[in-house]
């Protein structure tokens, strides 16, 4: 009996080790399954508390084949990403969910401008700051605060290097939008997109935020190769979602720099943590310096790194 409950704990770990859930597109399913790191963690303690007290060599070798699967899974990494060096086209990025309610917005993004940021991309920002975006945006490039732009779906955006092209693509009368900027960096167009589908609380806002997403994957499958192309956002889906964007070539910043975490539901619950903010970019881009940093105010992370065209 021991060993059975022994197998089948290994058996829990390997299912939420594996791509199971590409089979269901369900949403209770995915729902699950975005807490993969959590199960897996516990049933590894689980496998470790049986194997210190039951002296066994069933649990012994689960708990082995299972850390060992663990580590190269979620820490194993190979070279060194931050070392790609700088080149002369060189963008410093930042990308937060602000929360429509941070009361140290100002502080935060004052804080931001001063440190060289070239391109700052806001998500969960109220068009009733408008005076504070446009006093931080000065003497640069913005995007979000007209009427028919950002704010309506949260989205703004401040740039050192002059926006020449924008576009807004809304959904789900104005509760998903994505954003497309080009912007010109030294003579180059950089292609940035910024999107913040729905949280996944109900089955409707679930259908949205993969509706969202599918159109973001259509974008990829057309897009050149080679043309500069970067994607930011809120993505409220982790990366092994059935639904996460994905194309061979694009490099996600979890597939980079990761395993990291994002989000956290509470500051009562720190083990509810999801990695749900992404950039992703192509092959004609590379990033270094990746760090996440906390913002007063906000239940997300400061995603900032160097954006090098190559």
């Amino acid at each position: 009996m021991f060993n059975l409950f022994t197998l089948l704990i290994t058996l829990v770990f390997f299912v939420f080790t594996s791509t199971f859930n590409r089979l269901f597109h369900n949403y209770y399913v995915d729902l699950i399954f975005s807490l993969k790191v959590q199960i897996v963690v516990s049933c590894l303690i689980i496998l470790l508390v049986l194997m210190i007290c039951k002296r066994e060599k069933v649990p012994l070798f689960s708990f082995l084949v299972c850390f060992s699967v663990f580590f190269f899974q979620f820490y194993y990494r190979e070279g060194e990403n931050n070392q790609i060096p700088s080149s002369q086209n060189h963008i410093k990025v930042a990308q937060i969910n602000v929360q429509y309610t941070n009361p140290y917005l100002k502080e935060n993004l004052s804080e931001l401008v001063q440190d060289g940021i070239d391109l700052l991309v806001l998500f969960e920002f109220s068009d009733q700051q408008t005076g504070l975006f446009k006093q931080v945006g000065k003497n640069k490039y913005t995007y979000g605060e007209q009427p028919i732009d950002g704010f309506p779906a949260g989205i703004g955006i401040i740039s050192t290097f002059p926006i020449i092209y924008k576009s807004k693509l809304v959904l789900g009368r104005g509760k998903s939008a994505l954003v497309e900027i080009k912007l010109l960096v030294n003579e180059k167009i950089v292609t940035v997109y910024a999107l913040h589908p729905p949280s996944p609380r109900s089955q409707r806002f679930w259908a949205l935020r993969n509706e969202t997403l599918e159109i973001l994957q259509k974008k990829l499958t057309n897009a050149d190769p080679k043309e500069p192309i970067l994607i930011v956002g809120d993505f409220n889906t982790v990366p092994w979602s059935n639904y996460f964007p994905k194309n061979t070539n694009f490099v996600t910043c979890y597939d980079q720099f990761g395993p990291y975490t994002s989000w956290s539901a509470s500051q009562l619950m720190p083990l509810l943590t999801l990695p749900i903010d992404h950039c992703m970019h192509s092959k004609a881009l590379a990033i270094r310096q990746f760090k996440l940093n906390e913002f007063p105010g906000s239940d997300h992370q400061l995603l900032t790194y160097h954006l090098d065209i190559i």
